[in-house]
C-alpha cells in the first residue's frame, strides 16, 4: 500500500511541477501552457484508478468520507465491483481544491465547498462561456430585451 500511495503522490507532484511552469508561462506563451496543461490532464486521465484507502491517506479524510464524496458525485469511480477505484484525474483536482480549502482556514464540511468548487470548475470550462466572457471582455456587446417583459439584460453580439 506504501509504493501504490508513494506512486500516486509522484504523479500528482509532477503533475503539479508541470501545470505550476505552465501558469509562469501563459502570459508570454500561451500555446506552449496549454500544451503542458494538456499533457498533465492525458498523464491524469491514463493514470491507473486510485484505491479507496490510498485515496483516503492522499486527501486525510476516513475511507467512508473518500467513498461519501463517490456516492455523490465529487470523487469519480472508474469501477465499483469488485471493489470501488477512483479516477486520479478527479483526484488531483479535489486534492487541489482541499488544500486551498485548508490552506483559507477551513478544516470542517468540506463536501459543499468541494461541490461548489467543481461546478464552478465545470462552468468555467464550458467553451460557450469562454467565448461570451471572451466577447464580452472585448467590449463586443449590445442591449437585448427578453420576450413580454421590459427588463434590459446585455448578451454578446453575433459574430
Amino acid at each position: 500500500m506504501e509504493r501504490e500511495e508513494t506512486a500516486v503522490r509522484d504523479l500528482f507532484a509532477r503533475v503539479d511541477e508541470v501545470l505550476k511552469v505552465a501558469h509562469s508561462i501563459e502570459g508570454e506563451r500561451p500555446r506552449e501552457a496549454a500544451r503542458l496543461v494538456h499533457v498533465s490532464h492525458g498523464a491524469l486521465s491514463s493514470a491507473e484508478p486510485v484505491r479507496v484507502p490510498i485515496a483516503a491517506r492522499i486527501l486525510v479524510v476516513s475511507d467512508k468520507t473518500v467513498r461519501a464524496w463517490a456516492e455523490d458525485g465529487l470523487l469519480t469511480s472508474r469501477a465499483v465491483r469488485p471493489r470501488l477505484l477512483l479516477d486520479a484525474e478527479r483526484l488531483h483536482a479535489v486534492l487541489r481544491f482541499l488544500s486551498d480549502l485548508r490552506a483559507a482556514g477551513q478544516d470542517r464540511d468540506f463536501r459543499d465547498s468541494l461541490w461548489n468548487k467543481l461546478q464552478d470548475e465545470a462552468l468555467l470550462d464550458r467553451a460557450d462561456l469562454a467565448e461570451s466572457l471572451s466577447q464580452m471582455n472585448a467590449g463586443n456587446m449590445r442591449p437585448a430585451l427578453t420576450t413580454g417583459c421590459r427588463v434590459t439584460i446585455y448578451s454578446p453580439r453575433s459574430v
